[in-house]
């Protein structure tokens, strides 16, 4: 068996972008096994998947990923840092022996640069003398923190990541090998018209124009089958309901919401007490201090019960895989350094602190079906097992 390499990932959907960079890592390592860890049925922004996981991990195993462990939720709409090390944990107990990750600079001495900065003594002592005027978000602190040492921070979505992954790599002492491989196509927050969009505007334009593009076929030809049977986000209905459920809730309740800033609970309540809808109440979500996917988190968790967590801890759930996936989770299992769910009984050997954890994913998961464009029960999300291709 080859290197495996593993991708942290939200597929949401899986694109032309996403198969080039399986088809780089294919050239250059052939015999490799490639994993995702991929976000579960709420992305980093705190946005719910347009597609559910199971779905996602099997389109992505149809085109060339040989297994797909979930990173699971609230690690998966958690702040880049957290949502980097989790992914990183995962993958480096799984033994991956590489990372790769997609880069618009490919500069991977710049990025490690940064990465090393950051974790600097003199970087902290910065941020906080920074931040002390509240005037100044925390991006803008982080930025003039690096220039001050006469750094720049990278100003593209994928290369923030990258230097996230480096630092968790870092921080948890892996032998990870990192492996960028350059962006090609539109930029993550692109949402124009190219043979290589992002994501964002995929989404955008099936959720306006009712139509898929820049998707593999085989992609497109699994999505389409979902969309038919009304297997996908109503993506009004579920911004209505965190609407109304921020609308109907106490601000003080946002005390208790993990990592809420002070005073973010009454400036979001406020914010829904003075709109008339969800479009206007998800539009004017941003501060001069916080950024709008900061503060969705906020709603998000909120919604679905999210306080303090144990963040030291981490499992996963297998979604799907191929046989040679199957072979490689048989070899994960014999090392045992992380829970693989395959099934509702394995949650019974796991420790209390993961069965938190896991009761968090489960309620995002049950709030998730429940908003379909063909809604299921809640319960639905108990039936759901891995998809071996």
């Amino acid at each position: 068996m080859g290197a495996t390499i593993a991708i942290i990932c939200e597929y949401n959907p899986f694109h032309n972008g996403h198969k080039y960079q399986i088809d780089k890592i294919r050239e250059a390592f052939p015999d490799s096994t490639i994993v995702a860890v991929m976000s579960g049925n709420v992305t980093q922004r705190a946005e719910l998947a347009m597609l559910d996981k199971h779905t996602r991990a099997q389109v992505a195993v149809s085109m060339g990923v040989n297994a797909v462990f979930e990173l699971p939720y609230p690690f998966s709409a958690s702040s880049a840092e957290l949502f980097a090390l989790a992914g990183v944990k995962i993958a480096d107990k799984i033994g991956a022996q590489y990372l790769s990750f997609g880069s618009e600079s490919n500069d991977l001495k710049y990025l490690a640069d940064i990465a090393e900065a950051i974790e600097s003594d003199a970087f902290e002592k910065k941020i906080q003398e920074l931040i002390s005027n509240k005037s100044i978000s925390y991006i803008s602190a982080k930025e003039a923190a690096l220039e001050a040492m006469g750094k720049r921070l990278p100003s593209k979505s994928n290369d923030m990541l990258a230097v996230e992954y480096l630092r968790a790599i870092k921080k948890i002492g892996s032998g990870i090998i990192p492996l960028p491989i350059k962006r090609e196509g539109a930029d993550y927050n692109d949402t124009s018209l190219a043979q290589m969009m992002s994501a964002s505007a995929i989404r955008k334009f099936f959720y306006e124009q009712n139509e898929l593009l820049s998707m593999p076929d085989k992609a497109t030809s699994i999505v389409k089958e979902q969309i038919e049977n009304g297997n996908y986000l109503d993506k009004q209905r579920a911004d209505d309901f965190l609407f109304r459920h921020t609308l109907m809730t106490n601000p003080k309740e946002f005390d208790t919401v993990f990592d809420t800033p002070d005073g973010c609970g009454y400036f979001i309540s406020h914010l829904a007490q003075s709109s008339a809808s969800s479009e206007e109440f998800f539009s004017g979500l941003s501060s001069k201090t916080y950024t709008s996917s900061r503060l969705r988190r906020l709603v998000m968790y909120l919604a679905t019960g999210v306080r303090e967590f144990p963040r030291d801890e981490i499992f996963t759930t297998l979604l799907a895989c191929d046989e040679k996936g199957r072979a490689l989770i048989k070899s994960i299992r014999k090392e045992n350094k992380i829970s693989i769910l395959t099934k509702q009984a394995d949650v019974k050997k796991m420790t209390d602190a993961e069965k938190e954890l896991y009761s968090l994913s489960k309620n995002s998961d049950r709030l998730y079906y429940t908003l379909l464009k063909a809604p299921k029960s809640a319960s639905d999300s108990y039936k759901s097992k891995p998809i071996i291709m």
